[in-house]
């Protein structure tokens, strides 16, 4: 019987493990993987020097007697002699396991100096659903103003070339739409009634862009010698270069009825028209 005595460094506390003999034949053997000679009576020959297995003290059973387990010398090496037995085989290698390189404490890789801060109140909530941008690509929301200068060529059975020159004031809800108002000053250059209609004007940017074309549309009255029903629609294209300033060029088609009065061996009697007319209509708005 073997005693041997184990301190564990961890609980710093002594075990006490027996062993019969046959028992540390075999771990020698199979555990440490050591190969041994054996004659006929199962005598151990020889040993290493040195059994790293075994760090303990080897002590006899605790009893009364004082004396020692008789071992075999080859189990008690020498601490002394540096022989080693030669008809032992070597020891193979021990498997060593690497450890990967892990970075020291405090060090920073390269990838995590340019990654955001973890919040660590965002670990344990549900991913957020992506937002898109709804904004707008022209500024151009607020109050605008328009001046525009047409020049009409009448069609149809009654013809009457004019002049245009007008204005419109009103609000820009954003780049797409525009309401207002406004009025007009057309110039016959037929030497028949000049009118001067009031208008509502309603605007569509097709675009929400630096160019963009557009729809116009106005309907009002004339105040203003040819009096009568007013209606104007362009269409054209629209052009900003910078901030909220566009230049627009578009075709227009004007439709005017017009009641004026004329005198014939000395009656006066009305006379009612429907004049329209085919231009272009070029306009700044700011």
């Amino acid at each position: 019987m073997i005693t041997v005595q184990v301190f564990d460094s961890v609980t710093y506390k002594e075990k006490v493990q027996r062993y019969q003999q046959a028992d540390v034949l075999k771990i020698i053997h199979n555990t440490l993987g050591i190969k041994q000679e054996v004659d006929k009576d199962s005598t151990v020959l020889g040993v290493e020097k040195s059994l790293n297995f075994f760090s303990a003290k080897v002590s006899a059973p605790s009893n009364n007697k004082s004396t020692h387990t008789e071992m075999p010398e080859s189990l008690l090496a020498d601490d002394e002699s540096s022989s080693i037995n030669p008809r032992l085989e070597k020891l193979p290698a021990a498997n060593i396991i690497e450890l990967p390189n892990l970075p020291q404490s405090g060090s920073v890789s390269e990838g995590e100096q340019s990654a955001a801060p973890i919040d660590p109140s965002e670990l344990n909530t549900a991913p957020r659903s992506k937002r898109y941008h709804t904004g707008w690509y022209r500024q151009i929301k607020g109050f605008r103003m328009f001046l525009d200068y047409g020049l009409m060529f009448g069609v149809g059975d009654t013809k009457n070339n004019k002049m245009e020159f007008g204005t419109s004031l009103g609000y820009q809800f954003n780049p797409i739409f525009y309401i207002g108002a406004g009025t007009v000053g057309a110039l016959s250059l037929n030497k028949k009634d000049h009118s001067m209609p009031v208008f509502i004007n309603g605007r569509v940017n097709f675009m929400d862009n630096y160019i963009t074309p557009y729809l116009d549309l106005r309907t009002g009255y004339s105040v203003l010698e040819g009096k009568g029903f007013y209606f104007s629609s362009s269409v054209g294209v629209s052009f900003t270069k910078r901030g909220k300033e566009a230049f627009n060029i578009g075709l227009t088609y004007t439709s005017q009825n017009v009641k004026y009065y004329e005198w014939e061996r000395g009656v006066r009697f009305a006379i009612r028209e429907a004049q329209h007319g085919l231009g272009l209509r070029i306009t700044f708005e700011f």
